[in-house]
């Protein structure tokens, strides 16, 4: 058994069970292995299992097994960047098995990437009614263990600001005010910078606050530095 879901980059731990589970005497000559499939890494076994890097199998020797008796293993392996992951142990024994179908189990484990994006906008802190404001947003892969997918910037403008231009392929959207990037995937430690340039109404006064806002499709483990707001007072 295995868990049913982790995180890319983690350890997973599994659980080997072997039974004697019919027959009339003490089963010889147990073993166990378990190939491990490309997405997993070795990290450690415990009752005695040794690890073969060339042919990338663990093997256990259990020796002798009494009738109804059972012994249990454990595996710990670091899965990769992988949607999910497959692991097969098999037993066999130096004693006639009248039972095949039993001998093989397979964990399977959905993986999810793990990806901590944020966003910091900045803008002038002081500007004057009817005047352009540009705004610049730096977004940043700044932890985690998979690339970040699915990575999308949206900003939303408030009444006081109209938009003039956006680079980095951002669009506008007059109905909901919303200035949008679709930056695609963004690399472990990576970063990327957009710029916006708006023009403050002419009737305007006051603080205006202008917020950015960074998602992804990857399970971002700190929400708190996904959004950053931009304070501009208008005089």
């Amino acid at each position: 058994t295995g868990p049913a879901s982790a995180t890319a980059g983690s350890d997973i731990t599994y659980t080997l069970k072997v039974d004697h589970v019919g027959g009339a005497s003490g089963a010889t000559g147990v073993a166990v292995s378990d190939v491990l499939p490309a997405s997993l890494t070795f990290v450690s076994a415990t009752d005695g299992g040794t690890y073969a890097a060339g042919t990338r199998t663990v093997s256990w020797t259990v020796g002798s097994l009494a009738v109804s008796g059972t012994k249990s293993l454990g595996l710990t392996a670091t899965v990769g960047d992988v949607a999910s992951v497959d692991n097969t142990a098999t037993v066999t024994s130096t004693s006639t098995d009248p039972v095949a179908a039993n001998n093989t189990s397979t964990a399977t484990t959905t993986v999810s990437q793990e990806a901590d994006v944020a966003v910091t906008k900045t803008g002038p802190g002081s500007a004057t009614a009817g005047s352009n404001i540009s705004y610049a947003i730096a977004v940043n892969h700044v932890g985690g263990t998979s690339d970040a997918a699915g990575v999308v910037v949206s900003d939303v403008l408030p009444a006081e600001l109209a938009f003039v231009s956006a680079t980095d392929g951002g669009t506008y959207d007059a109905g909901t005010r919303t200035v949008t990037w679709d930056l695609g995937a963004l690399a472990v430690g990576a970063s990327t910078s957009l710029g916006l340039t708006v023009t403050v109404d002419a009737a305007a006064s006051g603080n205006i606050d202008n917020t950015a806002t960074v998602t992804s499709t990857s399970t971002d483990p700190v929400s708190a530095n996904n959004t950053s707001t931009a304070t501009t007072l208008i005089g």
